[in-house]
């Protein structure tokens, strides 16, 4: 049973520092992919809308693009909408089932364009599916065989006396020395360098946040805490959410004595490099005691 708890208060501790302010990377990144979308740039609209429905797949709300005009959040619709420009179908309709499914582009104002494009994909790839294969050519049939000319029988050449055999000559005293061929130069070949090679980031370590939040709620502090070292390799927000546990789990170890003063100097600094990465994170209050809350406010005034 307490392990069942602890796991249900690690699991709420991990939502809890995997929370996001309302306007997060998700509502950049659509609104930059809206801008894509309204210059023509679909390449751009596409990685844009994709990496939008990533970090939040829900559609509906609004977003504030600029000044005072607000767009439907529609992040599958519009992806979609990129990959029917691009000419890729079976993509297109691939994110509107997701658009679709959630409800939101029905009620908005791309709801007719969506009907449309739709539409067009669908008779598309029907078309495509029932168009029968190209026939195999016909075989070429082989060339007759042209009938072999009789060989005329050869004449006969008159034989003539044979010529008297020349005396052999003696070989000189001086060897005439042996002519040694001089290669020719090769000309350096220029070695091409091997390609690099990106390696792609890591983009939610979410099994490492997990297992950290684990022994920080079971009592592990010291093993949460030499566990939460931010990779450079993870995103902003990633790092911000292992300072934010990191630090929680220095301030416990602190708390309950018998360890260095250094150890909540070094928590404070946790708390003010995380809130530096992502200035809306806050340890939630249902996963951490008030005392932890005011060490977090007081590090961040």
């Amino acid at each position: 049973m307490r392990a069942r708890a602890s796991e249900r208060l690690a699991l709420l501790a991990l939502v809890a520092a995997l929370a996001l302010p309302a306007w997060g990377d998700w509502a950049d990144a659509f609104r930059r992919g809206m801008a894509a979308v309204e210059a023509k740039r679909w390449d751009e609209a596409a990685r844009l809308m994709q990496a939008a429905a990533a970090e939040n797949p829900k559609e509906g709300g609004q977003v504030k693009l600029y000044g005072m005009r607000f767009e439907t959040y529609l992040p599958h619709y519009y992806l979609g909408l990129a990959e029917f420009q691009r000419g890729d179908c079976a993509a297109a309709l691939s994110a509107w089932r997701a658009s679709d499914a959630q409800g939101a582009v029905a009620r908005s104002s791309q709801s007719r364009a969506f009907a449309q494009h739709k539409a067009q994909c669908e008779q598309r790839t029907a078309s495509t599916a029932t168009q029968p294969p190209a026939p195999a050519p016909a075989p070429t049939a082989a060339p007759s065989a042209t009938p072999a000319r009789p060989t005329p029988s050869p004449t006969p050449v008159p034989t003539r006396p044979a010529l008297p055999t020349p005396a052999p000559t003696r070989p000189s005293a001086t060897p005439t020395p042996a002519l040694t061929p001089t290669p020719a130069p090769t000309q350096a070949r220029t070695a091409t360098p091997a390609p690099t090679v990106l390696t792609p980031m890591k983009r939610v370590p979410a099994p490492r946040l997990l297992a950290a939040a684990r022994a920080h709620f079971a009592g592990r502090h010291a093993e949460a805490a030499a566990g939460l070292e931010p990779d450079p390799g993870w995103s902003t927000r990633s790092r911000a959410q292992a300072l934010l546990l990191r630090a929680s789990a220095r301030f416990s170890l602190h708390a309950l004595g018998g360890q260095p003063a250094a150890l909540l100097d070094q928590a404070r600094a946790d708390a003010r490099r995380a809130h530096a990465l992502e200035p809306g994170l806050a340890p939630d209050p249902r996963a951490f005691s008030p005392r932890f809350a005011r060490f977090w406010n007081e590090a961040n005034r």
